[in-house]
């Protein structure tokens, strides 16, 4: 958290063969507590705080395997839907510093060898795409919010020319 008190970690706690839902625990550093909160996602990414303290953003699967933002307002124990993308990706995600703009990555099915990193406005629900090659490993906000960094795999492989010879 903020102010270094408290741990956020996703934990799959199935209660049954057919339950996948992740939880998201709270642990009080200071005395070891944890609060667990049954979510509506499943196979979540890192969970990220917000500047307050009181909530977190998660990038995570709904129930239709899409990727989805959720913002969870731990005062309330609510948990929130902010954006389908209506595909499946990595749960890759980066919170500017002023807790303002979520950005991740989201895979495009219509052309495989190309992804999008996204920016989501929190306050409006605006999105801005960046449309990249290959598929985005890790991601981070600059400090002063102006930038981002992400590590992009490149899948396009030459095609292979020449005779091929195993000895």
């Amino acid at each position: 958290s903020p102010d270094g008190k408290y741990l956020a970690y996703v934990s799959q706690r199935s209660q049954g063969l057919s339950d996948n839902r992740a939880h998201l625990v709270i642990r009080s550093l200071e005395t070891g507590d944890e609060r667990v909160m049954p979510t509506i996602f499943q196979g979540a990414g890192k969970p990220l705080w917000l500047p307050d303290g009181h909530g977190l953003i998660v990038l995570a699967r709904n129930g239709q395997n899409h990727t989805t933002l959720y913002r969870v307002d731990l005062t309330r124990g609510q948990i929130d839907t902010l954006l389908d993308t209506g595909k499946s990706a990595p749960q890759l995600a980066a919170l500017s510093p002023d807790g303002r703009t979520v950005y991740f990555s989201s895979g495009a099915p219509e052309n495989l060898l190309k992804n999008h990193v996204v920016a989501y406005d929190l306050a409006s629900g605006r999105r801005t795409d960046v449309t990249h090659g290959g598929t985005s490993r890790a991601m981070a906000a600059s400090p002063d919010g102006r930038s981002i960094a992400f590590v992009a795999t490149e899948t396009i492989t030459p095609p292979f020319r020449g005779d091929l010879h195993v000895a």
